[in-house]
Formats: structure tokens, sequence, C-alpha cells
């Protein structure tokens, strides 16, 4: 029967222990011995190697979110690690790849779980809130437009701070809620309407106007006396 056991942990420590916890300071390789005697005064060894892996340090980043648009999220973890796995925090599959990109489908926040492991036992895990940001609702109307005459085009946008207008027709991009434009011409131009809200995400919708033409105005009269009817056509 073993009486003694005596380790020896390749770091300047040991422990006399038979089956001892040991916790390395330093990551590397360490040649462990261990030396058992038995009752009798007889003893014997062997030496393994032990593989201490380091621990690695779960890190990442995101992109500012908008509803609707792809979220690039970034691996920046140290130590090494070998193996992602990503929890949305919506409902969706997780995913393992390193730098994954994500859709949101509905505003709101959510606990982003991160974890990373090195190929070994090692891991570790980070939950950070990222935050989908609402869009803005670009809408406008308009009034009946002929050419040369200011048209009028009236805002119903919801939620928006800042506002983009191109009429189509080559002039300037105007700003502001409500607009009153003249084209040049007559013909069908497409009217777009760029907003954003205070979160920096955007909406743009656009319709299509027909400038109508101006009716050409012209008569004839009859050489008229008086007391005669003048016939005017």
């Amino acid at each position: 029967a073993i009486s003694t056991w005596f380790w020896d942990f390749n770091d300047g420590n040991n422990s006399t222990s038979q089956n001892p916890d040991y916790q390395y300071l330093a990551t590397g390789n360490y040649n462990v011995t261990l030396t058992v005697t038995n009752i009798s005064g007889c003893d014997s060894s062997i030496t393994l190697p032990v593989n201490i892996n380091p621990v690695p340090v779960a890190a990442f980043t995101s992109d500012t979110v908008c509803l609707g648009a792809a979220t690039t999220f970034a691996d920046v973890s140290t130590g090494s690690p070998s193996q992602w796995s990503w929890n949305f925090g919506d409902g969706s599959a997780v995913d393992n790849t390193q730098n994954p990109m994500h859709t949101y489908t509905i505003a709101g926040t959510y606990p982003v779980a991160f974890l990373v492991a090195n190929g070994s036992t090692c891991m570790d895990s980070i939950i950070h809130n990222v935050i989908v940001k609402p869009l803005p609702t670009a809408a406008f109307a308009f009034d009946t437009v002929c050419a040369n005459a200011a048209t009028s085009f009236v805002d119903q946008s919801i939620s928006a701070v800042t506002w983009q207008w191109d009429f189509g027709d080559g002039s300037p991009v105007n700003t502001g809620n409500s607009q009153t434009h003249v084209f040049p011409a007559s013909g069908a131009y497409s009217v777009m309407l760029t907003v954003t809200n205070s979160s920096g995400c955007t909406d743009t919708v656009s319709h299509s106007v027909t400038v109508n033409p101006n009716p050409v105005s012209a008569y004839t009269a009859t050489t008229a006396c008086y007391s005669y009817a003048t016939a005017f056509t």
C-alpha cells in the first residue's frame, strides 16, 4: 500500500497530498513528477507534461444600430480564443463565427451574450446591452402641380428632426419640414424626401409628381358695330 506521495509541480512548488489541486501562476508546459513510497519504503516516480493554457478574456464591440440595418459585431478578446458563441438576445440561433453581422427586426434593448474558448476547457463570457434604435417615417403630401406655379409640399413624417428634399429637377437639395417649389417645365418628376430622427436613423420616401402644362389663352372677335352683337371665339 502507498504510504506517502510527493508531487513536484516543476515551478518550485510541491505537495504531499494524494490528490492535490494546484493553481499555476503562469501559462506554459510543466513536467510534473509524482513520487510514491509504500509501507515497505520502496518508491517509484513518473513524470508527465502538463500544459497550462491561457485563459481568454471575452470582449467585443458593435457599431451604431438602426432598425433593419445589419449590425457588425467585432471580437476584441485577448488570450487567443479559437471558439466563439454569440447569443444576440432576440431568440435567433446562436452564431459561432468570430465577427458576425446580425439584423434585428424590432427596436429595443437586447442583452448580447458572447462566450469565447481557446480550444480547451478555458473560457470566458461577457454580456453587453445593444440598443436597436427605431426609424423615423418619411411621408409628405402635395397639391396640384402646374408649370411655373409654386407647389406646396407638406411634411407628414413621424419622429423627424432633419429633412432633405430632392425635387428631381436638378435644383439644390432643400432642408426644412415643409416646402414650396416651382418646377421649370411640365413633365414627370421623382420627388424624394429623406428624414433623420434624433438617434441618427434615416428613412426615405419618393413620389412621382406630374407637372401639368399650362393652357395658352387665345381668342378672335368679329368686327363690331354699336348696338350689334359681337362674336368672341
